[in-house]
């Protein structure tokens, strides 16, 4: 079905098997995000991987980033911290249960996330610190659902000034870049101590700038930065509730995954990652989360609670 959105044209494929010969022989055509004028300032101009248009320069960024950010040796390098971190997790829980205080799953998921990618990120912990992180995020969902007239519309764009979007737009990323700024000076401090004893994604890319072989800049720095804490925070957020939520409603299953947990961790006392490859039915009941709640965009995500 073909519609005129504005200024824009979209064809709308509802079938599985047009979508694959639509993605196999026309990939090109389709592979890049539309311009979106929020999205646009939100990756520094498309100077991210998430929401860059198709071309040399996504591919360069995107090959840049396999290779030194999101390597298999340089995950498994915060390895201590993922651990730490989903201790400190299990802890809350068990010190609320014990206290007979309501457990906020969605609190203590969000700052799960939150903690969890600043310290690989940024090298710094945002323990008790009011779920900064998540408010900021909840912002731009709330921006992202806005009807930007200059995209559909350029001529009357005048419109979004007179309504205040673009002056709350502005206000947002000053927000964002404000807190990019201050810890990418306090990286670039020579005398900064790592809390970790350990580089995180921030310091490798600051590194890569320093690289005249690649065009690396300080655009792709906040934006690659960008896509982690919307891709490691608030997407794997939203779907352990789904996970959850699903889990409560289907006691047999939950007892299933439980007795499968039950029977790789022994007397261990605990989880570890290596133990994940054995869990093969854990495996499935996340797979059927994403099957049914799959990831969308930011927008889509922040209105399906369970």
């Amino acid at each position: 079905m073909f519609l005129q959105l504005g200024v824009h044209p979209a064809l709308v494929i509802s079938s599985a098997e047009m979508a694959k010969k639509f993605i196999k022989n026309h990939d090109q055509d389709c592979c890049s995000r539309p311009s979106v004028s929020f999205l646009n300032k939100l990756s520094y101009g498309g100077a991210d991987i998430a929401f860059a248009p198709y071309g040399e320069q996504w591919r360069e960024l995107r090959k840049i980033c396999s290779n030194e950010i999101f390597s298999l040796k340089k995950v498994s390098s915060f390895r201590t911290l993922r651990e730490e971190e989903i201790e400190h997790f299990i802890s809350s829980i068990s010190d609320l249960a014990a206290a007979n205080i309501p457990v906020n799953l969605t609190d203590i998921i969000i700052s799960l996330g939150s903690n969890m990618m600043t310290r690989i990120a940024l090298g710094r912990s945002y323990h008790n610190n009011g779920n900064k992180l998540h408010e900021i995020l909840q912002e731009m969902h709330s921006i992202s659902r806005c009807l930007f007239v200059a995209d559909f519309f350029p001529r009357f764009g005048w419109i979004d000034g007179v309504s205040g979007l673009d002056a709350r737009v502005e206000k947002f990323m000053k927000k964002l870049d404000d807190i990019f700024e201050e810890v990418i000076t306090e990286h670039l401090d020579p005398v900064r101590s790592k809390s970790d004893g350990a580089e995180d994604i921030l310091d490798t890319m600051l590194g890569l700038l320093k690289d005249p072989t690649n065009n690396f800049t300080m655009n792709n720095v906040k934006g690659v930065l960008m896509d982690i804490f919307i891709g490691g925070t608030d997407t794997p957020s939203l779907i352990l509730e789904w996970a959850m939520a699903e889990l409560i409603r289907n006691p047999q299953i939950m007892k299933k995954a439980q007795d499968e947990v039950r029977s790789v961790v022994k007397s261990k006392g605990k989880v570890e990652e290596t133990d994940i490859q054995h869990l093969h039915y854990f495996k499935m009941v996340l797979k059927e989360t994403l099957r049914l709640y799959p990831p969308a965009a930011p927008a889509t995500l922040s209105q399906r609670k369970p």
